[in-house]
């Protein structure tokens, strides 16, 4: 799916609403956290989490 696609799909309640749920999203929310503290394999996890995402979005 295009990144414009997933925009125009979805309006900020449907993201709020997501964002307690969806897979990607928690991800992401994990990822920050792994940044928050500094995780030392946060380069390897980050890219993992590049890859999924743009996979999903492709």
């Amino acid at each position: 799916m295009k990144i414009e696609n997933f925009i125009s799909k979805y309006n900020i309640q449907k993201i709020k609403k997501l964002e307690q749920k969806d897979p990607q999203f928690l991800a992401l929310k994990e990822s920050w956290r792994k940044i928050q503290n500094k995780d030392e394999n946060l380069f390897l996890y980050l890219t993992l989490q590049c890859a999924l995402v743009s996979y999903q979005i492709a």
